[in-house]
């Protein structure tokens, strides 16, 4: 009996001993798992916080301000008209406009001091070019002032009852405002035509275009 005892007692060491084994080895990969979520959650919050958040604000152009306007120019040859609408982050716009053609440039807010003149100007589509639409809309990355957009129209050369109209992605950096120069051209009847200029805005290209008048 007494080498059955033993032999009993040495088997039933050795499931104690393969028992105590297993729960190591599934305790390990327990603890492998459970270093692999978190990573997985970690690398998830940085992504998450690493994105940068773009946002729109819009001016309308039915409140801009006529400074001066050829309608109170009897002696005016040509129709001219200057206005300024409310801008952003220390900014004005001014819409200028003579002989059916119009165009924004950046002043000091407040003030009649130019920072960037006449940008959008070579930008119109076709002939006339004009600005068109009923807002602006300045871009946002991140709570900084990235880009303006501006639709600007114009007369078809081969249809004088075609409109033609493109978005204009004015980039603007508020530290070296004189800068400011269009980034991006987007054709305003393409499907999506605000989004495709957004994601110009958005892009942080900073190469300026030229146009064609």
């Amino acid at each position: 009996m007494i080498p059955m005892v033993s032999q009993f007692n040495t088997f039933k060491n050795r499931i104690y001993a393969a028992h105590e084994k297993t729960y190591l080895i599934v305790n390990y990969k327990g603890l492998i798992m459970k270093q692999i979520i978190l990573f997985s959650l970690m690398t998830m919050a940085l992504s998450l916080q690493a994105k940068a958040v773009s946002v729109s604000a819009y001016t309308s152009l039915e409140t801009c301000k006529i400074l001066t306007s050829s309608e109170n120019d009897p002696d005016a040859e040509i129709d001219y008209f200057t206005s300024v609408c409310e801008g952003r982050e220390g900014f004005d716009v001014r819409i200028d406009g003579g002989d059916l053609r119009s165009w924004v440039s950046l002043v000091k807010q407040n003030t009649e001091d130019f920072v960037a003149e006449n940008i959008s100007f070579a930008f119109g589509e076709g002939q006339f070019p004009y600005v068109a639409g009923s807002k602006l809309e300045w871009r946002y990355t991140d709570n900084t002032l990235t880009a303006l957009i501006v639709r600007m129209g114009g007369q078809d050369p081969e249809d004088y009852n075609n409109e033609l109209q493109n978005l204009a992605v004015i980039r603007i950096n508020k530290d070296r405002p004189a800068e400011a120069c269009v980034v991006g051209l987007v054709n305003a009847k393409l499907p999506n035509a605000n989004l495709k200029a957004r994601a110009i805005a958005d892009s942080g290209k900073s190469t300026c275009i030229t146009g064609d008048y």
